[in-house]
This record gives C-alpha cells, sequence and structure tokens, in this order.
C-alpha cells in the first residue's frame, strides 16, 4: 500500500513537471508572437498604411490577436492541470 502511494507520488510529480515545461514553452510562443504584433504594428506604422482602405492591415491584427488568445488559453489549461495534480499530490500525503 505504502508502494503504491510512493509510486502514484511519483507520477503526480511528474505530471506537475511536465506542465511546467509545457508553460514555459507556451510563454516563449506567446511572447514570440506578441513580438510579431509589434514588428506587424511598427511596419504599418511606417509604410503610413490608410487602414480603412486596405482590410487586410486589419484582418492581420485580428488574427495576431487571436493568436496570442489561445496561446493565453492554453498557458491557463496547463496551469490548471499543474494545480489539479499538486492537489492530489498534496492530499495523497
Amino acid at each position: 500500500m505504502e508502494q503504491e502511494k510512493e509510486e502514484y507520488a511519483k507520477l503526480l510529480a511528474k505530471r506537475a513537471e511536465l506542465a511546467v515545461k509545457i508553460i514555459k514553452i507556451l510563454v516563449c510562443a506567446a511572447l514570440t508572437v506578441f513580438a510579431g504584433l509589434v514588428v506587424y504594428a511598427i511596419t504599418v506604422y511606417a509604410l503610413k498604411a490608410d487602414i480603412t482602405e486596405n482590410g487586410n492591415l486589419v484582418v492581420g491584427f485580428i488574427v495576431f490577436m487571436a493568436c496570442i488568445a489561445v496561446l493565453v488559453l492554453a498557458v491557463f489549461a496547463v496551469i490548471a492541470y499543474a494545480y489539479y495534480n499538486l492537489n492530489k499530490l498534496k492530499k495523497l500525503k
């Protein structure tokens, strides 16, 4: 019984470690997309493009924002997964 608890605790700890690694990767991806959005905005401003005439600029901005939103939701999902596993580990004692 005690050995089963120890093995289960190791499994939960590995899951939590994996979740932390995934969070780091997702945060880096979100920062990269945000940096791309900044470069996109600077390019649009430098070209002094008229947003009202060219709808593609707005579509590009919306795509960047959607990518950031998806990555943020993914980070929150992984945080919830890690929290769930850590709570199970805590209750296991």
